[in-house]
């Protein structure tokens, strides 16, 4: 069922998406009949809109992670059993500060509450993003949570919904090869902290009347590869003036990391023109033109430019709440970045 409210008259309409017959939705059309409409009713310029609801997916992804196993040996046995990600979020200052895992959505479900320290980080929340899947020709709107084996960092499998229409509310399961080690969320997290120059100036942010944010790591397919994006954020601790102000991108490639004041800066610090990859020096903005005269393609400095611009519009689009414009800059982006990795192969 969907909900919608008119923000403009308070005007309620209720959609049921007849894919099923649910028990308590019929009780209610009998004792409210005319309240619920159709699915089919919707306008399709709300259509547009709808998402797969994110409480129900992790409900849903918490009783997977043991109910995967369909072997009973290994189910009794518990020898497979899978964990929600874990990730650095929001204040990461000090490894023995003691922080509370206060809830970052009110509409999600949480897990009991824990008094964990900051580098113990906690589980991802379920993410949106535009992802090209295995065997598809497009990009797909989805909701995304990346598994982990239980107590152990490396990535082996993703649970994904579907949410655009007419495929919406499917679940899918990518599994990674057991014997290919992909670094999961807290790895990655571990690689930020444990990067000399990133640690050291962290620590120093953490000390001036500031603390650093950590926002949510962002997992983008790049061909064969996965790129981690996570910004990083200073908020004063004066809460007249505590405003979050993003000061850096952090990006992570095949267990490496760097930085830069911008997605922009990042990508030049990992890929660098003409390089598999560079270390974590600034390579400063050149004006060269917007196409390689021998190949006819998109130029290493306008691409990252690109680059920039997508993620940006991505942010801006997901704080207003417009998921149509999110799910489009981030299939532009998508794009641009395989685009990227095919001028440095």
């Amino acid at each position: 069922m969907k909900v919608i409210v008119d923000a403009y008259d308070g005007t309620v309409n209720f959609y049921i998406m007849e894919r099923e017959q649910d028990p308590i939705a019929e009780c209610y059309r009998k004792i409210f009949p005319g309240l619920f409409k159709p699915f089919q009713e919707m306008p399709d310029t709300l259509k547009a809109h709808i998402r797969y609801p994110m409480a129900m997916f992790l409900i849903q992804a918490r009783v997977y992670q043991d109910y995967h196993m369909k072997d009973p040996v290994t189910f009794y046995a518990g020898e497979d059993k899978w964990e929600i990600g874990m990730e650095l979020y929001d204040n990461t200052d000090a490894q023995t500060q003691q922080v509370p895992q206060q809830p970052r959505s009110p509409f999600v479900p949480q897990q009991q509450t824990v008094q964990r320290s900051a580098a113990e980080g906690q589980p991802v929340e379920p993410y949106y993003v535009v992802i090209r899947l295995p065997g598809e020709d497009k990009p797909q709107f989805m909701l995304m949570l990346p598994f982990t084996p239980l107590n152990k960092p490396n990535l082996t499998a993703w649970l994904a919904a579907r949410c655009d229409l007419p495929q919406y509310g499917q679940i899918l399961v990518y599994r990674f090869p057991k014997g290919k080690q992909i670094a999961g969320p807290m790895q990655v997290e571990n690689f930020i902290s444990q990067e000399p120059n990133i640690s050291q100036q962290i620590s120093l942010w953490n000390t001036q009347g500031s603390r650093v944010l950590r926002g949510n790591l962002l997992i983008l397919p790049m061909n064969n590869s996965l790129l981690y994006v996570e910004p990083i954020y200073i908020q004063s601790e004066d809460e007249k003036t505590a405003i979050p102000e993003l000061r850096r991108v952090v990006i992570g490639y095949e267990n490496e990391v760097v930085w830069g004041a911008s997605l922009d800066e990042a990508l030049r610090n990992m890929f660098g023109p003409g390089t598999r990859r560079q270390t974590a020096a600034t390579i400063a903005t050149t004006n060269e033109t917007t196409t390689d005269p021998n190949t006819g393609q998109t130029a290493f400095p306008e691409l990252v430019k690109q680059a920039n611009r997508y993620f940006n519009q991505a942010q801006d689009a997901q704080r207003a709440g417009d998921w149509t414009e999110y799910g489009r800059s981030l299939q532009l982006l998508e794009e641009t970045l395989q685009q990227l990795e095919e001028t440095i192969e």
